[in-house]
């Protein structure tokens, strides 16, 4: 009788230690989905703040864009000129050329990509806010060409 109890016994320890094993592995996998949760929740605040940033970027690019409509196409050209001066004194006349300190330069000039010199403008540098690259240029130039500004960002630009 007693060899049976212990036989019982030993079953029942074996049994019971498979139950344990299997509950200690439930308990890592749910620390670790717990681990994954708040990974997740994380990852998933953070592109909130990040979605939240651009767009308060957008809004603002937006106000920017409509001020420059606003002030006309004298001011929507600055960033296109050989200096401040310039850039402060440039206007468009009505042969299509632009209007500097003394000199007319044709306006197609002032389009042209800084850095190649031969696409027309179409990317809008930060935090400087000049239009002076062309789209190609754009992905190995990390300066601006203009006032030497270290780059933060760009925005493509589609002017018609």
């Amino acid at each position: 009788m007693v060899s049976i109890l212990n036989a019982l016994g030993k079953g029942v320890n074996a049994k019971l230690r498979e139950k344990q094993r299997k509950l200690e592995n439930i308990n890592r996998k749910s620390k670790e989905l717990g681990d994954g949760i708040k990974q997740v929740v994380n990852e998933a605040q953070s592109w909130r703040h990040r979605a939240k940033y651009n767009e308060s970027i957008a809004n603002l690019l937006e106000r920017n864009i409509q001020q420059l409509i606003a002030q006309g196409t004298a001011r929507a050209l600055e960033g296109f000129g050989k200096s401040e001066v310039d850039d402060a004194v440039s206007s468009m006349n009505h042969h299509g050329t632009v209007c500097g300190s003394r000199n007319q330069v044709p306006l197609d000039h002032h389009l042209k990509c800084r850095a190649c010199k031969g696409k027309e403008v179409s990317v809008l540098l930060f935090s400087c806010r000049h239009l002076c690259l062309c789209i190609d240029c754009e992905g190995w130039i990390n300066i601006c060409p203009i006032c030497l500004v270290m780059k933060t960002a760009s925005l493509q630009v589609y002017m018609s």
